[in-house]
């Protein structure tokens, strides 16, 4: 089977430009906003399976982070608070019912598309540099994205470098919600045996993690909800996790091997259409308990990649 190219159309919405690709058979397709570099819709065999930003209210603010890059840290900062080499540091509170940061920053620098290929495959990269100017994260950093999306499964590779003189604490992360485009409830659902992050009343680590099996074969998801991290210490590439009906399976999966993409965030929005499968490089409140934490000298880098396939059954 050849590698499909792709035709690109330019949709404006709301003051904001949307990058359309379109394979040649239609069955392949992708929609991200320019300036943002997130994913508003991608399909795999002729079908969304991605519920991306495409509202006027979630292009000018996202309140669910829909595909969203969370960085500096992924999931929450206890009371917004960290401190790094002697210094301490308070980021904004935004998560008003537990008080504290959530999701790191959304950086105002735009995203620069600095590579397009559409034939034989899509390949996109972008970067965007921030410039330390916040007095809660004064680290400059360029973090850079390539897309690369074919037949078989569109893979997303994330990269972050430190651009200052000195030492800088990264976490990384990325919050995309799956569908197929009916009830959660009525899919299938697997996530392999693994270790299951104890939280408090405010989703914030207890150090505590128990063996979670609950889902190691396919089940049916029912009235389950998810807002949970899960720790995959396995030593393989890659690890997945699959959502499946009756005709479809979705397998998201995450890099895993020497401390990239070892967390997972799954939760479950209240509208139940869909599942947010969220690749973390680090535990939650790691900018205080230090798990999976890591610590970039000036001019290193830190990389991982994820992906989602889909296929028929």
């Amino acid at each position: 089977m050849s590698s499909p190219s792709f035709k690109k159309t330019i949709l404006e919405q709301n003051g904001h430009n949307i990058l359309s690709y379109q394979s040649d058979d239609g069955t392949i397709g992708l929609d991200i906003i320019e300036e943002s570099a997130l994913i508003a819709d991608l399909k795999l065999r002729g079908r969304s399976i991605l519920i991306g930003p495409k509202s006027d209210e979630d292009l000018d603010s996202n309140p669910s982070y829909k595909s969203s890059y969370l960085l500096p840290f992924p999931n929450r900062l206890k009371e917004g608070k960290y401190s790094f080499e002697e210094k301490e540091y308070q980021f904004p509170i935004n998560d008003s019912v537990g008080n504290n940061a959530l999701h790191g920053f959304k950086i105002k620098a735009p995203f620069k598309l600095v590579e397009e290929t559409a034939n034989g495959g899509l390949r996109l990269s972008f970067e965007q540099a921030y410039d330390g100017a916040e007095d809660y994260f004064p680290f400059p950093f360029k973090f850079s994205l390539v897309i690369n999306i074919d037949r078989l499964k569109c893979e997303i590779n994330m990269q972050v470098q430190n651009m200052g003189t000195g030492n800088m604490p990264i976490g990384l992360g990325w919050h995309p919600y799956f569908t197929l485009k009916q009830s959660i409830e009525d899919c299938q659902l697997c996530i392999p045996k693994c270790k299951k992050v104890a939280l408090d009343d405010k989703l914030l680590p207890t150090g505590k993690k128990t063996l979670y099996n609950d889902f190691a074969k396919p089940k049916k998801i029912g009235k389950e909800k998810f807002n949970n991290a899960f720790l995959f210490e396995k030593d393989a590439d890659f690890t997945s996790v699959t959502l499946e009906n009756e005709d479809l399976k979705l397998r998201y999966y995450q890099e895993t091997r020497d401390s990239k993409f070892n967390y997972l965030q799954v939760y479950t929005p209240d509208d139940r259409t869909s599942i947010a499968f969220e690749p973390m490089s680090c535990n939650i409140d790691a900018f205080n308990n230090k798990e999976g934490l890591r610590v970039l000298a000036p001019g290193k880098r830190f990389k991982a990649r994820c992906g989602v396939a889909l296929t028929k059954k």
